[in-house]
């Protein structure tokens, strides 16, 4: 039987959770899938695995594809909008392929298509390879990856900047909130910009999604003056971008991330579900 504690299945956790959590956008569930990898590969025989990692990504993925196609249900009684789940990323990363934006395009992709697209373009597998994790045809995999690429470059090609350009605006962005300066605050917003706050029904946040610049700007000035006493703001990078961390008496409370298109901020995503900030303190030895 092939054990959970060797040196090189273990040494692929961290992979194997790049890749669940991409399919996922949730890290809880990441882990669980790559710990449910690791115990049904323990239940085949040693004999039967040629690549330890190929059996590995496999099981991981086919796993996420379960649990995506269930969690449609779960989403629609999801109260408030849904966001991914942000992630410490302290450790050099490809931040176009880990970005809070990039998981939401990857949202409006099917299951199948999602695998397809993640193996082919982020983690370089070939055609015939996928056709053999995700159990179709090549041609069938070629369709979907096809198609994924093209929807992903149509909405994709909108968001670029460089870590410093995204840090300033990030660093422009906090002090106008803090200053509670509209105009500040007007001068980093795109025109269309909206503001998404996911709070699960478990902290106090908005239901809806904010729309266009005046709406957004006073809602964060709103916000910010709302904030609890003695609350201290910290910049991190989080899913590969600079982003704001609000921190109340040791306990991480938000979670503010924003989407950059052609010099301005387009989306401001703000998380404060605990659930979804435990990753996030626990990394930064935090309560949630």
């Amino acid at each position: 039987m092939t054990s959970l504690a060797t040196n090189s299945t273990q040494a692929l956790r961290p992979y194997l959770f790049s890749v669940a959590y991409r399919m996922l956008g949730v890290a809880a569930d990441a882990e669980d899938a790559v710990q449910e990898a690791f115990l049904r590969m323990e239940e085949s025989a040693a004999d039967d695995i040629r690549s330890e990692k190929a059996m590995l990504t496999t099981i991981v993925t086919r796993v996420c594809l379960d649990v995506l196609k269930s969690a449609h249900h779960t989403r629609e009684q999801y109260i408030g909008p849904w966001l991914p789940e942000p992630v410490v990323t302290d450790e050099p990363v490809d931040s176009q392929s880990i970005s809070l934006a990039f998981l939401m395009l990857l949202e409006r992709l099917s299951p199948d298509e999602r695998a397809a697209y993640l193996l082919a373009e982020v983690f370089d597998y070939g055609h015939a390879e996928i056709a053999e994790i995700l159990g179709k045809s090549e041609p069938a995999v070629r369709k979907l990856f096809s198609r994924a690429k093209q929807h992903m470059a149509e909405k994709s090609s909108r968001f670029s900047a460089s870590k410093e350009e995204h840090t300033r605006l990030v660093s422009s962005f906090m002090l106008a909130c803090a200053a509670g300066d509209l105009e500040g605050l007007r001068a980093v917003l795109a025109e269309e910009v909206t503001a998404t706050s996911d709070s699960g029904g478990k902290a106090k946040a908005a239901r809806k999604i904010v729309h266009g610049r005046d709406h957004v700007s006073r809602f964060l000035v709103g916000v910010a003056k709302k904030g609890e006493v003695g609350a201290e703001v910290h910049m991190r990078d989080i899913n590969g971008c600079s982003s704001l961390l609000v921190v109340s008496h040791g306990v991480l409370v938000t979670v503010v991330s924003v989407v950059i298109s052609e010099g301005v901020i387009r989306d401001v995503l703000i998380v404060r579900n605990p659930d979804k900030l435990r990753s996030v303190a626990h990394a930064l030895g935090l309560a949630s």
